[in-house]
């Protein structure tokens, strides 16, 4: 998503999350008064995601 250190994501990337958000959403039946807790999970299992991403394209990670 945002590179490595960065705390900025693009419209791109926040259009991205959006439509993958809403498309579990309707995937898993997601009742409105249920999103928060959706969201919550859905952006902890995103950020992971990344953090595996990121790992795995930087030869350094986990070298010290």
């Amino acid at each position: 998503m945002a590179g490595k250190g960065s705390q900025r994501l693009s419209l791109f990337d926040l259009d991205a999350l959006r439509e993958a958000f809403t498309k579990s959403v309707r995937e898993h039946n997601v009742k409105d008064a249920d999103w928060g807790e959706h969201a919550r999970l859905f952006i902890q299992q995103v950020a992971e995601i990344d953090r595996r991403d990121e790992n795995a394209t930087d030869p350094d990670e986990g070298n010290s």
